[in-house]
């Protein structure tokens, strides 16, 4: 009984994967066809058989079903800082996360944390962060404006957003937001490795020129990770318009991650 069912669903099976093969073939192939043949139809007002308009409106409707089919985007996480005794989540944040051996102090060294309500948390280390910490207030409309802008150049739609460039158990910098739809967590070494004279951080990793090239070797890497860089470097810059005039400084912050879906 089991062997007979068995090829019941073989020879159906084959029966549905040979209709479906010869309608794509037959649509591929006719394609353009009909779509000529509807033209000169057209043209002299002559009237097409009922079967070929079930074609051509067949044709059209794949088609128009692969434009708007979009990829699926991959899901990933944010990890945000937050204080130890609030649960409140900021919205942007960067900071420096150790790493490695021998153990030092865990948690993330905050550069700068901005929450919704306009409360700023910056460190003057733009590079290692950590205390002294200095909090200050901004107008939100100047958060506002820094989404806008980072919508503008397409950071929120680009892949990038959520690439990692960083060697395993090692420190790194983190950029992450999570404001509405906007979603990012940039990981990356590169600023540790920028003023050495006999380093670059590449696509594969830190690469000891060792008397190579550094210029030549900077324009072979791929335009996805040079695309990191350079919007690694305008994220950056915009944090600047963030920081408050009026600061004072803060003590006993202590930070922990969260850690925050995409979706």
């Amino acid at each position: 009984m089991r062997t007979l069912k068995n090829i019941t669903w073989f020879f159906f099976a084959d029966i549905v994967f040979k209709i479906v093969k010869l309608m794509f073939i037959e649509t591929y192939i006719s394609m353009n066809a009909y779509l000529d043949a509807w033209r000169n139809l057209s043209r002299y007002k002559v009237k097409m058989p009922y079967h070929t308009y079930n074609k051509f409106f067949y044709i059209i409707f794949i088609i128009i079903m692969t434009i708007g089919c979009k990829k699926e985007e991959k899901p990933f996480n944010v990890y945000m800082p937050i204080l130890i005794d609030n649960t409140d989540i900021p919205i942007i944040s960067m900071y420096y996360e150790p790493y490695g051996l021998p153990a030092v102090e865990m948690g993330p060294k905050i550069i700068i944390c901005v929450w919704p309500n306009g409360e700023v948390v910056c460190s003057k280390d733009t590079v290692l962060g950590g205390p002294p910490y200095f909090k200050g207030q901004i107008d939100l409309g100047k958060i506002n404006k820094f989404f806008l802008d980072m919508n503008k150049i397409g950071i929120f739609t680009d892949t990038i957003r959520y690439y990692s460039y960083v060697g395993a158990d090692a420190s790194c910098q983190v950029i992450s937001m999570y404001y509405k739809s906007n979603r990012m967590n940039m990981t990356s070494w590169h600023k540790f490795f920028e003023d050495d004279p006999d380093a670059l951080p590449t696509n594969d990793g830190i690469l000891f020129l060792e008397g190579q090239d550094r210029e030549k070797i900077i324009a072979e890497q791929p335009e996805e990770f040079k695309r990191f860089l350079k919007s690694w470097d305008i994220i950056c810059g915009s944090f600047k318009e963030l920081i408050p005039k009026d600061v004072q400084q803060v003590d006993n912050l202590h930070f922990k991650l969260t850690k925050l879906s995409s979706k």
